[in-house]
């Protein structure tokens, strides 16, 4: 399938690159960049008007989503004076999903933040809080996901000329917009994470991890940007949390500490004058699998693992073998990744790795302590 832009989408588009390269600045350590202060933040609540989102028995999603939102903004504009806060909507109207882009892009915001609550049918059984940025996940369930969101933009008046060429329903569109990661990428999984930690240790949510995929929102939106699912509408129990107010406050007040942890830690990294980062160089050549299975299997034998799994690796211990999938730097992301991997390996654990050889995981997260990993 060939997708094509033009008109009104290649402008959006076009827009979103354009500002792309006012944070790479944000990314550098020379002395000459001015410190950075986040001084502005637009606050999205999905769905609204015509629009209902996910629809549960008691409450629909674009009104708990604006009740979170505006709760979240209280909070920012009450501890910090200096930020200015922008909603894309604060009552029950409908806005295109471009405009809420634009509306952060033209304001030139510091960080990007949609509410949404999400809904699976016929599987009541499914609960809990995730966090998703800017990517493509080939997965179906995730694809699910953001083909839902996105198909919001069929309610818009000439949305076929808006978004020239581009279908909700093809996986090829989602797969498209690779061409369109940036450099705000890092500091959007920074805010999420800290988004997720606060809905699963502030308010003892299911986790459901941190995830990425393309979402329109997102895609048009140049700064670091995420999208929080506060939870299903589809699940008894999570909607009517969902639906109290206690429930919507624990919710603002979750994303509100994240905001504040990176909010503080940007500002913090920036500040070259107090703030001393160790030279990439020197980093030790350290990181985290997940070990999945050991077997006295030679795994060289089966090319299964590494058809299957392209970062799989194994380690020799004895006349035994470590099989490990996943790869990362980012010890928080690895054990999320863990979480989700027991789900098809109920036994997967967390190893660490340094110069080929398995460390304790305890000793590796003490070396890597000084790095932005």
């Amino acid at each position: 399938m060939q997708i094509l832009f033009n008109g009104t989408m290649y402008k959006y588009i076009l827009i979103a690159t354009v500002y792309l390269f006012c944070y790479s600045s944000l990314t550098g350590q020379t002395k000459s960049v001015p410190d950075y202060v986040l001084k502005k933040v637009v606050i999205d609540a999905g769905h609204g008007g015509k629009d209902p989102g996910a629809v549960g028995k008691i409450v629909y999603e674009k009104d708990v989503v604006l009740s979170i939102a505006l709760k979240l903004g209280d909070l920012i504009k009450k501890n910090y004076k200096n930020v200015e806060v922008i909603y894309t909507r604060d009552k029950d109207i409908f806005i295109p999903l471009h405009k809420r882009s634009e509306i952060a892009n033209k304001n030139k915001a510091d960080l990007f933040i949609s509410i949404h609550a999400n809904a699976i049918e016929n599987r009541p059984d499914v609960y809990g809080a995730e966090t998703y940025t800017m990517g493509v996940n080939r997965e179906k369930r995730n694809f699910e996901v953001a083909k839902k969101e996105n198909a919001v933009i069929t309610l818009e008046k000439d949305y076929t000329t808006t978004y020239q060429g581009y279908d909700p329903n093809s996986v090829e569109s989602f797969i498209m917009f690779d061409l369109l990661s940036d450099n705000s990428q890092e500091n959007s999984l920074r805010f999420a994470s800290y988004v997720q930690d606060e809905m699963v240790e502030g308010n003892k949510r299911y986790d459901r991890g941190v995830k990425q995929d393309a979402f329109i929102v997102l895609i048009l939106s140049s700064m670091p940007r995420v999208l929080v699912e506060v939870g299903y509408l589809t699940n008894k129990k999570e909607e009517k949390y969902l639906a109290s107010k206690r429930g919507q406050k624990e919710c603002a007040n979750a994303i509100y500490k994240a905001f504040k942890k990176y909010k503080t830690d940007m500002e913090r990294l920036s500040n070259f004058t107090t703030v001393e980062r160790k030279p990439e160089a020197e980093a030790p050549d350290i990181y985290f699998k997940v070990q999945v299975a050991t077997s006295q299997v030679d795994p060289r034998k089966d090319s299964v693992w590494y058809d299957r799994y392209p970062d799989f690796e194994y380690f020799k211990a004895g006349t035994s073998f470590k099989y490990t999938i996943k790869k990362e730097r980012d010890y928080k992301k690895i054990v999320r990744i863990a979480k989700d991997v027991r789900t098809y390996f109920p036994g997967a654990f967390v190893v660490a790795v340094k110069e080929g050889k398995l460390i304790p995981v305890k000793q590796a997260r003490k070396e890597m302590i000084g790095y932005d990993y």
